[in-house]
């Protein structure tokens, strides 16, 4: 008996030394200067995805224009508090702004049409917000809408910054998408605040549809 009870005593020594060396790997492997960092190397083109779904940007294909927008084409109009319309006739696009929509007694507006197939405009003042949303029409004749699937999912879409959008190619990395209004080949949308807009035919979202 005596024998037996120093052999268990012995083993569950071993055991409790096993153990306790095991911990203590693990608690130096978790607080050490040396700890290994995941490998962020881009594999299969996956990096930059995941990267834009952690800064929830929104991948998209833009809705394309048949010809392209040559050079960039600016438009600007000051408003009063009684609201008004600027528009790109040639290009089918125009804002309307209703009365009291504007910050203060008057602002200037400039919309500039990006260059390339993409259907995109920068609007500015950056950062403006509105006391009322802005309304944005685009007609859709001689635009992909009709073409390679994409008519009735068009969307309306957000970016910070021109450079999220490949104007040539049409991908784009959206801050906001939200539905629009579609009625006779044209599309439209509120807008809320300044800077970038685009139509996106690359995701569904809900349409209804209204007379303009």
């Amino acid at each position: 008996m005596t024998f037996a009870s120093n052999t268990t005593r012995r083993t569950i020594a071993r055991s409790t030394g096993v153990l306790v060396a095991v911990a203590a790997a693990m608690v130096s492997a978790c607080s050490g200067d040396s700890v290994t960092q995941p490998d962020l190397t881009a594999r299969n083109g996956l990096l930059s995805a995941t990267t834009n779904l952690i800064n929830g940007l929104i991948p998209v294909t833009a809705l394309m224009r048949d010809t392209a927008v040559a050079t960039a084409y600016t438009r600007s109009f000051t408003f009063t508090t009684k609201g008004g319309r600027i528009e790109m006739p040639e290009l089918g696009m125009r804002v309307d702004v209703p009365e009291g929509a504007i910050p203060g007694d008057s602002l200037t507006i400039v919309v500039t049409a990006l260059p390339g197939k993409a259907i995109a405009y920068d609007f500015q003042p950056h950062g403006t917000v509105f006391l009322k949303p802005l309304a944005f029409r685009q007609d859709l004749n001689n635009t992909s809408w009709d073409k390679l699937g994409f008519k009735g999912i068009v969307n309306g879409g957000y970016f910070k910054d021109a450079a999220q959008i490949d104007l040539l190619k049409g991908s784009a990395l959206l801050d906001e998408l939200f539905p629009v209004t579609i009625k006779s080949s044209r599309v439209s949308f509120d807008i809320k605040h300044f800077s970038g807009y685009m139509v996106s035919g690359g995701r569904q979202a809900p349409t209804s549809a209204s007379e303009f």
